[in-house]
Parts: structure tokens; C-alpha cells; sequence
């Protein structure tokens, strides 16, 4: 199964930022996690083998990147 997810945070230095900072804390457990920015796009890359890798990934990358943009401003 895999998964992008792309967050318009509109502004590119901010979504570089979030981007570089779950890129360093991307460890890989049940599953394959990368982290990128395209213009001012946070864009989230999922690839796991079943369901519920999937939601707990998508879920636990959504939470860190609302407190990495919610900290930045």
C-alpha cells in the first residue's frame, strides 16, 4: 500500500522546514515514511504493507507535522 499526502502550508520556508524535520526523525518501523516539500507543499510518502501500518503512520505524521507547523507559526 502506499500513500502521498500533500499540505499546502503556504509558504515554502516553513514547509522545508517541517520537511527536514520529520525527515531526521523518520525511522523506519512497519513501514517506509519520506518527507519532502514541493513549492510551498508539505508532501507526506507512505508505503506500508497492511492497514493498519498505514493509519498509524498517516496518523503519527500528521500529529508531528501539526506541532512542527503550530511551534514555526
Amino acid at each position: 500500500m502506499q500513500m502521498r499526502i500533500q499540505i499546502d502550508v503556504r509558504d515554502p520556508r516553513k514547509a522545508e522546514a517541517v520537511a527536514q524535520a520529520l525527515a531526521a526523525d523518520s525511522r523506519p518501523r512497519r513501514g517506509q515514511t519520506s518527507f519532502s516539500r514541493k513549492g510551498s507543499k508539505l508532501v507526506i510518502g507512505i508505503s506500508c504493507e497492511d492497514s493498519a501500518a498505514m493509519r498509524a503512520a498517516l496518523n503519527s505524521s500528521l500529529r508531528v507535522a501539526e506541532a512542527c507547523l503550530s511551534v514555526i507559526g
